[in-house]
């Protein structure tokens, strides 16, 4: 950025009487500053732009798969989230049509807002290329400005890592809730499934137990929508954690059972002790194993990339209020579903010309891109305030 600003300033000294290129002598003898060349078709005019985007970035990304997680980095805070910016303009001109051609590189870093209790902190790192080209039509121009239509594309290049750190206690606050949840299932599965244990109905209601419990904990899982799918599954996968689901089936089938078949309170008592027992231990080595599999898939790491090509329209004008002093606007829509679903611009800045090559601008750009495919998703805003620095010859 320091780079921009030693440009403005070279820019202003070149406004100096002293160093001023590019006037004409007045009738009194003084020099004035002369107005931008009106364009001829007498050949080419080409302007060499360094535009500085300061962005901050609002909205949700996600990564292979991973829910989206918002990121809000605003205005206030941008230098201390942009890592690096460079870009450039460049515009070639004859009679009333351009071809021009804009850059941007940007590099973010920023925390984002941590998905539940499973995740401690989670943090965001982003590379953005922007690259827009296209073709301008001058459909109106005179000593108070321009109006321009253009049509064009716009080139997006995400490269977004997101990372996780896991928080342990709150993994294994989790994991207790899903056992104590099985739990309750198994022993309302097995109270509507039978009112007498028997031997021949044991395989159909363990089937109908562990039915149970695999839905209460895709139910418990579902509340933490930012997890990838694979852990949302964990509930119906084969291996430890379906072991210890049917070992606890199988314990509680073991106390209802008992329980039935003793009359004797003392017996019962007893019993039902040894049963107890038995479920909790059963409880705690599910909670174990659910704990072990939420811990092997989370990810310490997301990270993703995608590219792709907006077609765009759109319009640019410029307003002289004196030979120095003006405004300047633009104005696009895009995607419309070819890349992004839907992409849209504005800008608006006040400009200085300081005589017939040199100009400089001071404005606000905002750019809204809403794009999910593959498993991406870029559903954001990038707003901040624009400094430019041209140079027409």
């Amino acid at each position: 950025m320091k780079s921009i600003f030693a440009l403005l300033t070279f820019g202003a000294l070149l406004h100096s009487p002293s160093a001023l290129a590019g006037t004409t002598p007045g009738p009194s003898g003084k020099e004035v500053a002369a107005s931008p060349p009106v364009p001829t078709d007498e050949g080419w005019r080409y302007t060499v732009g360094l535009p500085g985007w300061l962005a901050g970035l609002n909205g949700d990304i996600g990564i292979g798969g991973f829910q989206p997680v918002h990121t809000d980095v605003p205005f206030s805070k941008i230098l201390d989230h942009l890592d690096m910016v460079a870009s450039l303009s460049v515009e070639a001109q004859r009679g009333p049509w351009s071809l021009y051609a804009e850059g941007l590189y940007l590099k973010l870093s920023a925390g984002g807002e941590t998905p539940g209790r499973l995740l401690d902190t989670i943090s965001l790192e982003q590379k953005e290329v922007l690259l827009e080209a296209g073709v301008a039509y001058r459909i109106w121009e005179g000593p108070r400005g321009y109006f321009d239509l253009f049509a064009g594309a716009r080139y997006l290049s995400m490269d977004a890592t997101l990372h996780l750190e896991v928080n342990p206690s709150g993994v294994k606050a989790v994991s207790e809730d899903l056992a104590s949840g099985a739990v309750a299932r198994v022993t309302a599965a097995v109270k509507d499934a039978v009112s007498e244990v028997k031997a021949p109905a044991l395989e159909k209601i363990t089937a109908a137990a562990a039915g149970r419990i695999e839905d209460r904990v895709g139910e418990i899982l579902n509340q933490y929508p930012r997890l990838p799918e694979a852990i949302r599954r964990i509930g119906g996968a084969d291996g430890p954690v379906s072991d210890a689901l049917r070992e606890l089936v199988a314990a509680q089938l073991v106390a209802e059972q008992q329980t039935a078949a003793d009359t004797v309170s003392a017996a019962k008592s007893r019993v039902s002790s040894a049963v107890t027992q038995a479920v909790q231990r059963a409880e705690r080595k599910l909670a174990r194993r659910i704990e072990t599999a939420l811990r092997n898939a989370l990810p310490e790491s997301l990270a993703g990339s995608k590219a792709w090509i907006d077609p765009v329209v759109g319009f640019r004008a410029r307003f002289n209020f004196t030979d120095h002093l003006y405004v300047a606007a633009k104005g696009d829509i895009g995607g419309f579903g070819v890349g992004s679903d839907l992409s849209w611009q504005v800008f608006g800045a006040l400009g200085y010309q300081f005589n017939r090559h040199w100009s400089s601008e001071l404005g606000y750009k905002y750019l809204s891109i809403d794009y999910a495919q593959d498993g991406f998703v870029f559903d954001a805003v990038q707003a901040g305030a624009f400094v430019g620095l041209k140079y027409t010859f």
